[in-house]
């Protein structure tokens, strides 16, 4: 479990109301566990954003209608 500085700077950044986090990590499901941790704690929706599933709340199926990446046939 990660130190609680760590859980604290992320819950500061989910209550100063920013807009976006962006995180560039290896580890995409240790950082989504924490970041789903920090959510929880303070009660507020976690959302994730991918190219090809687009912007999805992480608590519920599929994503939130025309987020997702469009392909055409050329």
């Amino acid at each position: 479990m990660p130190t609680n500085d760590v859980l604290r700077d992320l819950q500061l950044l989910f209550q100063s109301r920013y807009g976006l986090l962006h995180i560039d990590t290896e580890e995409e499901g240790r950082a989504l566990s924490l970041l789903q941790h920090v959510a929880d704690r303070i009660s507020v929706p976690l959302f994730t954003w991918t190219r090809i599933k687009g912007i999805s709340r992480v608590d519920l199926e599929g994503s939130i209608f025309e987020t997702c990446l469009l392909y055409t046939s050329d």
